[in-house]
């Protein structure tokens, strides 16, 4: 109670954290890393970046665009790479975007507004070559868990216990 850990976790760290506590064996395609360390207080994490993605929506719209966006901040450094959300796709960018992969100095430009892409060629291939390999990996666990089917493993009892909690209906 009452700690407090000042550098950036993720959502994807949750499970593993949660499976350390419970001293369950992590996931075999689980992403992010357990911060049960932070939480004993028996280690430490170092700085990493922060990777999320998103459901492509078209700037100053609400309209849904066939791609998705994986991005990084990585201390100063911020990039962003869209990708055709079914495989194989042909990717049309937007025409706010300059290419599929933008890098973003987010130290100055914290809204990432100006991509830095001609003046960092170096950066643009660093998080390109990380963001297509963090996109694979969902890709590779999407094929892991598959799409739900309209049968149910859970017992009435945990199926009641969801509903209750609002889970499902």
């Amino acid at each position: 109670a009452g700690q407090r850990y000042a550098e950036p976790v993720s959502m994807i760290d949750v499970l593993p954290t949660l499976l350390e506590l419970a001293g369950l064996n992590p996931s075999e395609v689980a992403q992010g890393q357990s911060l049960a360390p932070l939480l004993l207080g028996t280690g430490a994490l170092g700085p990493r970046p922060v990777i999320f993605d998103q459901r492509g929506v078209s700037p100053g719209t609400n309209r849904e665009v066939d791609a998705f966006h994986i991005e990084v901040v990585d201390g100063r450094w911020g990039a962003s790479l869209l990708v055709p959300a079914e495989p194989g796709a042909e990717l049309e960018l937007p025409e706010s975007r300059i290419a599929a992969l933008q890098v973003y100095d987010v130290w100055r430009d914290p809204n990432a507004l100006s991509p830095i892409n001609d003046d960092r060629p170096d950066l643009v291939e660093k998080y390109r070559e990380l963001l297509e390999a963090q996109w694979a990996a969902h890709r590779a666990l999407a094929e892991h868990v598959g799409r739900g089917g309209g049968e149910s493993a859970l017992t009435p009892e945990q199926l009641e216990t969801l509903r209750s909690l609002g889970y499902i209906r």
